[in-house]
């Protein structure tokens, strides 16, 4: 699926006609709180790994064990990279979720997305026919469940949430396709491998990133 998934949709309505324009975004205040945690956890975690390094830098007879044994030296730093890039993943995660904004324009025929974030922002422009399909995806997570109606691409930056509800019935699904002039495709199409064959004949009209 795409490498970011939106949480907020507004208009929260579904799309009932062309053209529309639809605004995405994540919970500032979840994330926050998430990455407050991360960060407490971090701090907590690599505390002990900078206490034991200032300590063999410190000390004289710390610094000799240090030359003799240079094996305990190494397993500590190794032990401080594992946890930089485990807290640190997420952690990029989590920022890129407060900063990132998306702004997707639906006209007949063509898919417009500007995409806004820390490091700048990018557009571009496709047909609808660009697309595999749309899917009726249920994800389930500890905030509970949760329907979407994904535009598949090939190229997983280019799929795009059309919108999100606590439930979707299959007229809604039926309607979305027929307004779009897309086929509805089964969600496990969204966690397939790129095909760049099939996505080779529709480049973006428009690309971007300042």
């Amino acid at each position: 699926m795409a490498r970011h998934t939106f949480e907020t949709i507004d208009p929260p309505a579904l799309v009932s006609s062309l053209p529309a324009r639809i605004e995405q975004s994540s919970p500032r205040i979840r994330t926050i709180v998430s990455l407050v945690a991360l960060t407490v956890a971090a701090i907590a975690i690599v505390a002990p790994f900078a206490a034991v390094f200032a300590h063999l830098v410190a000390t004289p007879h710390a610094r000799t064990l240090m030359i003799e044994q240079p094996g305990s030296v190494l397993q500590l730093a190794f032990g401080l990279v594992v946890w930089t890039v485990l807290l640190g993943v997420p952690a990029q995660r989590l920022t890129r979720r407060l900063t990132v904004r998306r702004v997707v324009s639906l006209t007949a025929g063509y898919i417009s997305v500007e995409e806004t974030g820390l490091f700048g922002a990018t557009v571009w422009t496709l047909p609808t026919s660009a697309f595999t399909g749309l899917a009726h995806h249920v994800r389930a997570s500890v905030s509970g469940v949760r329907h979407e109606l994904v535009l598949r691409h090939d190229d997983p930056s280019r799929t795009v949430l059309i919108a999100l509800a606590p439930r979707f019935t299959q007229s809604d699904v039926e309607r979305i396709c027929s307004l779009l002039d897309v086929r509805e495709i089964p969600a496990r199409m969204l966690y397939e491998r790129r095909q760049q064959a099939s996505s080779a004949p529709y480049p973006a009209l428009r690309s971007q990133t300042a």
